[in-house]
């Protein structure tokens, strides 16, 4: 779970050093398989709890609203309650892994060189796990781009692997960013430029992974994904807040404002970067509102309260999640998606 993400040390201390030694071997190889860490890493693995298609269905008959679970359900994310290491070591490895065979599965129109540096920032979130570097560059393999719409399967396979890849980087975050408060709090600069420079390099990874998730035409989403996400198809309320890994993403970002102000005053120059790179985030969700919601039209959250419309949302949440990193402009657009 989200909230159970061990640090770096306890990481180390529940993953044998045999298996981080084989994941590291792994990590330095480019072609993404884990030929040595899975078999091992499978064995240290509890049976992961998922979500039964009944509940989704009683809580369409009764009318109850969408919950966290639910929205685990849509998106196909299952979840661990003990194990919390080699689960997260899992949860990184199979990330990369779905990319891998998204970018290969369909047609991808975000520059090629965005998605690898993707894919380099989870390698390097999984190097930072096992205490080592990924210095060979990532080989990945596209589908070139076809004329016509892609069929509607296409479309929402895209949109699932997008919000678990995504998922996938927001619990990396949350271990780079705790690491990042430890060594600012310890004044440890070392540790403070490695964890600093993930957590931009994982920011930054965000917002592709956000622009990969809504890389289909708009027709797509709003005559099959949007349909599918509400009534009568799904309980009401449907919302990309209800992710349990960005909550938690979130919620460490806002316990961490002492450490992130003092990075300001004493390393300026980092703290611009991550604040740089979260506004893309933003950014990026921003765009699948204006591609694929009408301009006044509301997020699914709200729209039976009719509160405002999604874009003007999200303007919301990133003036109040960018405070503490004094990033009062818009940072230079970035095309891209994200839930509702």
């Amino acid at each position: 779970m989200p909230e159970d993400l061990p640090g770096r040390t306890a990481f180390c201390a529940a993953i044998p050093a045999t298996l981080r030694a084989d994941c590291a071997a792994d990590i330095a190889a480019s072609h993404m398989q884990f030929r040595r860490t899975l078999p091992a890493l499978k064995a240290l693995m509890p049976s992961a709890a998922a979500i039964e298609t009944g509940r989704i269905d009683f809580m369409i008959d009764t009318g109850q609203a969408c919950d966290i679970d639910s929205h685990d359900h849509f998106f196909r994310i299952r979840r661990s309650r003990t194990g919390a290491a080699p689960a997260l070591l899992a949860s990184q490895i199979q990330t990369l892994q779905i990319l891998k065979t998204e970018v290969t599965a369909g047609p991808v129109t975000v520059p090629a060189e965005r998605i690898v540096a993707m894919a380099d920032a989870i390698r390097a979130a999984i190097a930072f796990l096992v205490g080592t570097q990924a210095t060979t560059p990532t080989e990945l393999t596209f589908r070139s781009v076809t004329e016509g719409d892609p069929p509607a399967e296409r479309a929402m396979q895209r949109w699932v692997r997008g919000h678990q890849i995504f998922a996938g980087l927001c619990q990396s975050l949350v271990v780079a960013l705790g690491a990042l408060e430890s060594a600012v709090q310890d004044q440890d600069d070392a540790t403070v430029d490695s964890a600093g420079t993930l957590v931009a390099s994982l920011l930054s990874a965000s917002a592709t992974a956000l622009e990969l998730t809504g890389d289909f035409p708009e027709a797509r989403y709003n005559a099959g994904i949007r349909v599918a996400m509400d009534a009568p198809y799904f309980p009401t309320g449907f919302s990309g807040v209800l992710s349990r890994d960005h909550r938690q993403l979130v919620s460490r970002m806002k316990m961490m404002r002492p450490a992130i102000e003092s990075l300001g005053r004493r390393h300026p120059a980092l703290h611009a970067s991550i604040g740089a790179a979260l506004s893309s985030v933003y950014a990026s969700h921003k765009h699948v509102c204006a591609r694929f919601v009408e301009p006044r039209s509301t997020s699914l959250l709200m729209a039976a309260t009719a509160e405002r419309p999604a874009t003007e949302q999200i303007d919301r949440f990133r003036a109040m999640r960018l405070r503490a990193w004094d990033v009062s402009a818009e940072h230079p657009g970035v095309s891209g998606s994200s839930s509702e």
